[in-house]
This record gives structure tokens, sequence and C-alpha cells, in this order.
């Protein structure tokens, strides 16, 4: 299979800094890494931590042939990094820094993919009109929807990396199947919503480029002013 990559990334209205990092590539072993992260706002230093975890789950990607490995082995290679080395990474710096993290690794049959926050992944299968939400936000809206808990008005982030030593973490393999991957931050999902989103992307009279604007200029309209990026990958 082949992937044919897009991203953006635009900077959020009176924003000094985006604080969303992206990071996507091969290693040696043929099998490709795409990652999102968003730093959490109420830190100072949010734009640091989206950019080392991306960096530092990269760098430890490059050394290892997951083939190799069972699924097992990955889940711990993968739990071994988020709640413990980049805890460390995160302890040098002076600041409290805090980020949300998705990615898929995508090998020669299956994709594996991690997600800590409110980042999203979605996938839409070659020969479907319909955009599927793989990642689940780690938000209290979200409990809502689980029917957990709700705080009436409010909608808060409930699972980082960096702001607990005991961040959970949400795993799944899934089989390789061509089609649609996007990597979202909540600058563009909060609003865009899928129904909109199949709307854009099922246009047969735009390219990849045009659509991935149209998905941006809609959220600008609805009224994001936060940093928006997107990860567009075509697997055929």
């Amino acid at each position: 299979m082949k992937f044919e990559v897009f991203s953006k990334s635009k900077t959020g209205i009176n924003k000094l800094l985006n604080q969303d990092s992206i990071v996507f590539g091969q290693n040696s072993f043929h099998q490709s890494l795409f990652a999102i992260a968003d730093g959490v706002g109420t830190y100072r230093s949010s734009q640091t931590a989206s950019r080392i975890a991306c960096d530092y789950l990269y760098k430890s990607f490059l050394k290892h042939d997951l083939e190799k490995w069972s699924q097992e082995e990955i889940s711990n290679w993968i739990k071994n990094l988020i709640q413990k080395d980049l805890q460390k990474q995160f302890q040098k710096i002076p600041e409290k820094i805090a980020t949300t993290i998705s990615f898929a690794i995508f090998m020669k049959k299956k994709i594996y993919i991690v997600h800590v926050g409110d980042t999203r992944i979605y996938q839409k299968k070659e020969f479907s009109s319909t955009l599927f939400q793989l990642t689940r936000d780690h938000s209290s809206h979200q409990n809502q929807i689980n029917k957990i808990s709700w705080t009436q008005g409010s909608n808060f982030l409930d699972n980082s990396l960096g702001n607990t030593s005991n961040c959970f973490i949400d795993e799944m393999f899934l089989p390789l199947e061509k089609g649609i991957f996007l990597f979202t931050t909540d600058g563009l999902h909060d609003f865009v919503p899928i129904p909109k989103m199949n709307e854009i992307l099922n246009h047969k009279n735009l390219s990849i480029d045009e659509k991935i604007q149209t998905i941006f200029n809609h959220a600008i309209f609805q009224g994001s002013g936060d940093d928006a990026t997107m990860i567009f990958v075509n697997l055929t």
C-alpha cells in the first residue's frame, strides 16, 4: 500500500504560539508513524509539552521493528514510554506542562492506535461515504455521552500526559485497510461535526488540498479561535 500525506496547521486568533505539534515518518523497517498532540492551554509551556511528546515518540519508534513484537510487547513499550519515560522528560522542564496525544503506527497488516486526551483519529474506509471516529475524547462532555458524570455548562479535559503520573491510555489494533485517516486537534473537530466533514470529503470536484482548506474555513466560520491542526493520510 502507498501513503499520500497532507498536513496543515494554523495558530489560533490572538495567540502568539501554536501549541499543536505533529510528526510523521517511516522507520527503516518500513513501518509508518503519524502523531498529533495539543499542549494543554492552561499551562504556559504547553507548546513545549506537545513538541517533546511527538519528538520523543518518533525517536523511539525509529529504533524498533514492531513486526518482531507481540501485541502485548508493543503495548508494554508504549505504556512505559508514555507513563514513565515521557513523564521523566517533562519533569526536566521547570514549569508544569501537559499535552494530549493521538497516534497510529502502520505495519504490514495492522494498525496500532494510541490515544490520550481529546485529539482525534478518524477513518473513512475505501468505498465508504462515512467518516468514523476511532478515538474517544477524555473529557467531561464524553463522560456525559457515556453517562458517567456531567457538570452542566462545562466541558473540560480529564486526562492528559504530564498533569498526572497515572494518565490512562486507550489503545487498539485494527486490520490495515485502504482509505482515509484524519488526525485532528479540537480547534477543528469541535467546530466541524462528522456530517459536515463527510459532505466535504465526498465532494467530487475538490482536490485533497481544497478539501482540507474547506474544513479549516468552516471551523473558522463557526467561531474557532483555537489552534487547529490536521494530518490527512490517504492509504491506497
